[in-house]
């Protein structure tokens, strides 16, 4: 039999996925250049031109707006040069870069600079239908968030089940408690990251990761030590059966990374008639993951 054989785990015979829970920028939409703009927008209107050459896009994918501020008014002196404490600075760039993103945002997906990640409206109203719980942990504000879901006209799907400023596992776990999950099922449920920080808080809280590609996925040795965590590659021999358990961890490793085919995700789709294969199929097909 073949090595890629979709039935070489046993899973129960029963609905096996609990919830999708998303990361927001990268993974709904590619955010990246908005933000990176809205920083220098930012900048500019303090009269701070001169940082504005700055490579706030590399950054951005090591760390979140906040952080880069805080360091810039640390590194730079800023508060030395304008005359006021740090506090007050960066509360002033924090709620600037706030309303610049917003209005970005606005542009950017008005004229298309900005769109849905292929797939995404597609596979959330296929949830939604097998009733599978989706949720988000996120580490943006609510109001870039919120803005976002609503021009791209994805609110609905997410309602309150957002879990913002993501700085630990702890998000994870806070999300599945607005879903009223119980630990023992956060096994059933994937994470859908696109940085090497996020898969680590979602293993972490004990989720399964979708590691999917984007702007802000940083292409790091990060990715082969998560690699070597949780994926099989290559595939474990038909004859090598295993129980899939809580303490099994996932992630699927999508292009243009070498190629990572995960026996689990197989598995569940060629289970139809647990009613979960088709929303298992557009997920499979929303990370473009590539088929033997």
């Amino acid at each position: 039999m073949s090595i890629y054989d979709t039935h070489r785990f046993e899973l129960p015979r029963t609905k096996w996925l609990k919830a999708l829970i998303f990361d927001n920028d990268g993974t709904v939409a590619d955010t990246l250049d908005a933000h990176a703009l809205a920083i220098r927008n930012t900048l500019n209107e303090l009269k701070l031109t001169r940082l504005s050459t700055i490579n706030y896009e590399d950054m951005l994918k090591k760390g979140s707006s906040e952080g880069i501020f805080r360091f810039l008014i640390n590194q730079y002196q800023i508060d030395n040069e304008l005359k006021r404490s740090k506090d007050d600075i960066f509360r002033e760039m924090y709620y600037k870069k706030t309303y610049n993103y917003v209005h970005v945002l606005e542009e950017h997906i008005k004229t298309g600079k900005i769109v849905v990640r292929k797939g995404l409206p597609e596979l959330l109203e296929e949830a939604e239908k097998a009733r599978v719980p989706v949720g988000m942990a996120t580490a943006s504000n609510p109001r870039a968030v919120g803005t976002l879901l609503d021009l791209l006209e994805l609110s609905h799907h997410f309602k309150d089940h957002i879990v913002y400023r993501k700085t630990s596992h702890l998000a994870y776990k806070e999300v599945l408690s607005k879903l009223e999950l119980h630990p023992q099922n956060y096994g059933n449920c994937f994470a859908i990251e696109d940085t090497c920080d996020g898969a680590e808080f979602a293993l972490h809280a004990g989720l399964h990761v979708l590691l999917v590609q984007s702007s802000y996925t940083d292409d790091s040795p990060r990715i082969n030590q998560l690699m070597s965590r949780g994926v099989t590659h290559p595939p474990v021999a038909s004859d090598e059966r295993r129980k899939l358990s809580e303490s099994d961890r996932n992630i699927i490793i999508t292009r243009p990374y070498p190629r990572k085919i995960d026996a689990m995700l197989s598995t569940l789709i060629a289970r139809k008639d647990e009613g979960q294969g088709s929303i298992l199929e557009m997920l499979d097909g929303y990370v473009g993951i590539d088929k033997p």
